[in-house]
């Protein structure tokens, strides 16, 4: 496991919020944070394989794998509740439940 990139330097002061990537053996595993009050910590895994030379400094590429690895929609990972869910988990929760809202069952 890797830091390839960081949004900031140092720590992040008040009412800031940034990110850094990790890249670990299969994905890059991305944490968002915040130091604002009621803003949780957020953390996701997109899969190596399906992207290709990713720009960390662009927060659009970043925001679209968020939500399409949170859709199911992008091969990655979303940490939800102390558990990690695959893309494929994800669509297999929302297949049964005919609801695009996977994360309401869970």
């Amino acid at each position: 496991m890797k830091e390839i990139y960081r949004s900031f330097e140092g720590n992040l002061g008040a009412g800031e919020s940034g990110y850094y990537v990790l890249e670990l053996v299969d994905h890059y595993e991305v944490h968002e944070l915040s130091t604002r009050m009621g803003v949780p910590e957020y953390v996701f895994r997109v899969s190596k394989s399906a992207v290709e030379n990713p720009d960390w400094t662009d927060l659009y590429t970043i925001g679209k794998f968020e939500t399409e690895v949170r859709n199911g929609s992008l091969d990655g990972q979303v940490y939800v509740k102390g558990r990690w869910y695959s893309s494929e988990s994800i669509r297999k929760i929302q297949n049964s439940h005919k609801d695009y809202n996977w994360q309401a069952y869970i």
